[in-house]
């Protein structure tokens, strides 16, 4: 008898993933100790000895800062970059460039238009000129040095924004005149931006400068030496006619200068006054060609000079500098009430105020609140709602949450649209818990636990879903923990939906008593971690002032706006998340939410993800139904974090290696399992004649993903599940030959 053999080569259609769009960090909300200053951890012993910092600024997505100035141990000057999320030495990192010897940093500016560099600016003794570009990519140092800078003492540098060009202003010290230039950073070169300033006069010094590009306005505050007694000196210039203001009055300097946009008003601060003068902060219009008088702005004790100021996007600010009556730092904040402009005195006795002068200070842009100050004493400051120093009592604080892909720290990706690992190891993220405990608990080390909860939310917004994330189905809730005793740990699922990389967690809990603590927790959301599609517009912001700080939850018992509700919790289908610290000995904890969302994944893998390895076959005599081997127990094995469906269809029909045998048609050819009991007949070749193992062509037949681990089969499909086989029904009269052909399976998301 002859027997036809039949054999069937399986192909596959992979489905797709989708790529996630990048989302900006948002701002949280901050709290305050009692000591708004706290001395930061030196880059090496002694540092804090040799180092004077004169200025630091902010890289425009918060995660790290350049701090400038001088090390009086070598004469040289000195750049360090700082990472606010580290609490120990290596929060630090020297880039100070070669050819820094004998000058003195000034100033530096980060350089929003090609988003990739810091520029500074120097005193140089050596006489050269020089300035620096410090690229943010390499921390590779450009040194750029022109002529018409020979001798400049250059104190303050700003980019003018949406050009090429960059500013700097300061002094020429040999013939005692008030210098502004800028620099063309396409025709890399350095020009006089108003005739070499002579229309200043002699003796005198710019020490501050701010930029309107759109007019384009130049703003700059400085002081004129008359005969030994110094005046505040004020210019605005639009490019052609200029407005100069001496105050004589005054008697003292203009140091700095910091624009607020919410109020539309220059902020100007003053040092060295005599006369027991207490205005020492200024305000002045801004805009087109209107120029009003200067306007002082509250009262400061007459023995403070103010060296510099900074305003935060919602128009508080605050000003540095020193008493030298004390010889103590002095801070002041600064925030608006109908209309009036209010400061208080923030600075206090505690040790870092103490024998300290503040040189300059700069408001975080994005994540928590932190205003950083450069001088003698290297600070940071928590700033709140309403610029008021609040006394804790023991409660934790959470001051922000925030979630990264990996090891990149610069690009939040709560409130956007996330991966899932895909088996590669390719995708996981790290969720940080930033916050402190008082000292007066016992600081960091009085924390007892962190518990960190996801779940998706299905659609429901606003619900503190914490609480059932451990009994529901995997794919749709995860919760880790952190304990001073065991360190990091995942407590459900333990079925592979989601695992913690404890190896690549980290804690910084500071000791002795210290209060700050910083959690990362690492983990994996794997290939059937459900699919969150998100209601189409993340939320820009809860806060009842508008974006970009969310958090808005009322009264902790303590009387500190902590991140204690679910307000944040305001898109429909994401993961909700909620972060719970606790302190047990004053039965205490604190909360903060937010979320995100996951992209849809499905994939179907080869080989052994097919029935039979990706290979079946069989024989039998014409007339005979025969199945093909292997058939027991087999299985199509995919992943899906989302509704799909699975189908499979004949691209060929079976052909005779001997042409003239003709064909098997795949008319058939019959299959069963997953959704099907029993065998179901191909209807010919062709996707369009597909059997759905899994869903179907109806827009409402699906498949849900199971709560599996890391893959599904179709053993465990809706219903029941059977196991798949295949069988060919043997034309009567068929020739002897070997017939073959390609099955090819697909999986997608359902539309």
């Amino acid at each position: 008898m002859n027997v036809p053999r039949i054999g069937i080569a399986l192909g596959l259609v992979i489905a797709l993933l989708v790529s996630g769009a990048a989302f900006p960090p948002t701002v949280k909300a901050g709290d305050v100790e009692n000591a708004w200053f706290k001395e930061l951890p030196e880059p090496y012993s002694g540092a804090w000895g040799e180092i004077w910092f004169n200025d630091v600024c902010w890289r425009p997505d918060g995660r790290e800062a350049l701090f400038v100035g001088w090390n009086w141990a070598s004469g040289n000057g000195c750049a360090y970059r700082y990472n606010p999320e580290i609490f120990d030495a290596s929060a630090w990192a020297d880039v100070s460039c070669v050819g820094m010897n004998n000058i003195n940093v000034t100033s530096t500016a980060w350089d929003e238009l090609r988003n990739d560099r810091y520029v500074m600016v120097c005193i140089d003794a050596m006489s050269t000129g020089s300035w620096y570009y410090l690229r943010d990519i390499d921390a590779v140092a450009q040194t750029g040095i022109d002529l018409d800078l020979s001798g400049m003492w250059l104190y303050d540098v700003e980019m003018i924004e949406g050009s090429n060009n960059i500013v700097a202003v300061g002094e020429n010290p040999g013939v005692g005149e008030a210098v502004s230039y800028t620099y063309d950073c396409a025709a890399l070169d350095w020009s006089p931006l108003v005739n070499g300033d002579a229309h200043a006069g002699a003796n005198c010094v710019w020490y501050g400068v701010e930029v309107n590009a759109s007019l384009p306005q130049f703003y700059f505050a400085g002081s004129w030496n008359n005969g030994g007694l110094r005046s505040g000196l004020f210019e605005c210039w639009n490019g052609g006619a200029s407005t100069i203001l001496i105050d004589d009055s005054y008697q003292g300097e203009f140091t700095d200068i910091s624009y607020d946009h919410n109020n539309g008003k220059m902020l100007i601060t003053g040092a060295n006054r005599r006369a027991l003068s207490t205005t020492a902060i200024y305000q002045a219009s801004w805009g087109g060609s209107f120029f009003d008088n200067l306007q002082p702005v509250g009262a400061v004790r007459p023995e403070v000079s103010l060296n510099g100021i900074a305003v935060d996007p919602s128009g508080q600010a605050i000003a540095v500098g020193q008493n030298a009556s004390s010889g103590d730092a002095a801070v002041y904040s600064l925030w608006r009430s109908g209309g009036n402009a209010y400061i208080a005195l923030q600075s206090n006795a505690s040790i870092p105020f103490t024998n300290h002068n503040l040189s300059a200070v700069a408001i975080r842009p994005q994540g928590i609140q932190m205003a950083l100050v450069a001088g003698s004493a290297f600070k940071y400051s928590f700033t709140n709602a309403n610029s008021n120093v609040v006394v804790n009592t023991l409660y934790p604080h959470i001051n922000f949450v925030d979630m990264y892909y990996r090891n990149d720290y610069m690009t939040s990706v709560l409130n956007g649209m996330n991966n899932v690992n895909p088996g590669d190891g390719s995708n996981w993220y790290r969720l940080n818990v930033s916050g402190y405990f008082p000292s007066a608990g016992g600081g960091a080390q009085g924390i007892d636990f962190v518990e960190v909860f996801m779940w998706f939310d299905n659609g429901s917004t606003g619900a503190d879903g914490s609480g059932a994330v451990d009994g529901g189905p995997q794919n749709l809730g995860l919760h880790l923990n952190w304990t001073p005793a065991f360190g990091f740990n995942i407590v459900y699922p333990t079925s592979g939906e989601a695992i913690l990389l404890a190896g690549d967690c980290t804690e910084s809990m500071e000791a002795g008593g210290l209060p700050n603590f910083n959690l990362s927790f690492a983990f994996s959301p794997n290939q059937q971690f459900r699919n969150a599609s998100g209601d189409g517009a993340w939320s820009a912001g809860l806060n009842p002032g508008g974006a970009p700080n969310r958090y808005w939850g009322g009264l902790t018992p303590d009387g500190v706006e902590d991140q204690d509700s679910v307000a944040a919790l305001d898109d429909a289908f994401s993961w909700d998340i909620k972060v719970e610290v606790t302190n047990t000995t004053s039965s205490s904890a604190a909360s903060a939410y937010d979320e995100f969302g996951v992209n849809r994944y499905v994939y179907l893998g080869t080989g052994a993800a097919l029935p039979g390895s990706g290979t079946i076959a069989g024989s039998g005599a014409p007339g005979a139904n025969v199945t093909l081997q292997p058939s027991t127990f087999q299985n199509v094995t995919f992943s899906a974090n989302c509704i799909y469906d699975l189908k499979v269809w004949a691209v060929t029909d079976l052909l005779a290696s001997i042409p003239a045998n003709g064909v098997i048609p795949a008319l058939n050819l019959s299959v069963g399992g997953g959704q099907w009991l029993a065998l179901q007949a191909l209807n010919g070749t062709g996707e369009a004649n597909s059997v759905w193992l899994i869903g179907g062509s109806s827009t409402l037949a699906y498949g849900n993903p199971g709560p599996t681990g890391v893959t599904n089969n179709t053993y465990n499909a809706p219903g029941t599940g059977n196991s798949v086989v295949w069988t060919c029904s043997i034309p009567l009269g068929k020739a002897e030959d070997s017939y073959s052909g390609t099955l090819t399976y697909a999986i997608a998301p359902e539309a």
